[in-house]
């Protein structure tokens, strides 16, 4: 849920954008954290999806899709360390 960033405090359209990468690399988005770990244990494969980002120039999307992006591998390698 907390996604490390450079500054301060990200302007709405990053957390949008971050939020929006971020709910598409979920494996099932109706799933919480805690259901999705147990499931993640059990399968080591993950649904590739496509998804299109739109914003303006100058609205920080390289910024946003690269702290959400090693965010998620973080977590996901945390859960890859904690299985058995």
């Amino acid at each position: 849920k907390t996604v490390p960033f450079p500054y301060e405090k990200p302007y709405p359209v990053q957390e949008a954008l971050m939020d929006a990468l971020l709910q598409s690399l979920r494996d099932d988005p109706k799933k919480t954290d805690e259901e999705e770990a147990t499931s993640s244990k059990n399968s080591t494969k993950h649904r590739a999806k496509v998804i299109m980002l739109e914003s303006p120039t100058g609205t920080g999307k390289s910024l946003s899709l690269g702290c959400a992006s090693l965010a998620w591998l973080r977590y996901k390698e945390g859960m890859d360390l904690s299985s058995p």
